[in-house]
């Protein structure tokens, strides 16, 4: 677990930013509303948790998941040329503009089809 502790501290230093350590729920809901977040969140959160796990530290497989699947649909969107920032999230019914967001992604699933 020591090794497995200095590297996770290895990888924070490397990438320099602490965005990627515990649950990371800020991060998720940036998803939703940040078009601007790094292409390679997903990536780097995955592995940040597969070198976590694999030290024998124990909590923390399913909220990672949903960093991961929040942050990997918002690259995907952009691969596939979509017009949203993010898919329809839960603060997109509060929203002023409740319809343009339904609309986007409505035509964001249609593209993923």
């Amino acid at each position: 677990m020591f090794l497995g502790g200095l590297a996770v501290v290895a990888l924070w230093k490397l990438v320099g930013r602490s965005d990627y350590l515990g649950l990371g729920l800020p991060t998720i809901e940036r998803a939703f509303a940040d078009p601007a977040l790094p292409a390679e969140a997903f990536a780097l959160k995955l592995v940040f948790t597969a070198v976590t796990l694999g030290a024998g530290f124990l909590g923390g497989e399913v909220t990672p998941l949903f960093f991961i699947g929040a942050t990997l649909a918002v690259g995907r969107g952009e691969l596939v040329g979509s017009r949203c920032a993010a898919p329809l999230g839960p603060r997109a019914f509060r929203h002023r503009d409740r319809l343009r967001r339904a609309v986007c992604d409505l035509a964001d699933r249609a593209v993923a089809i």
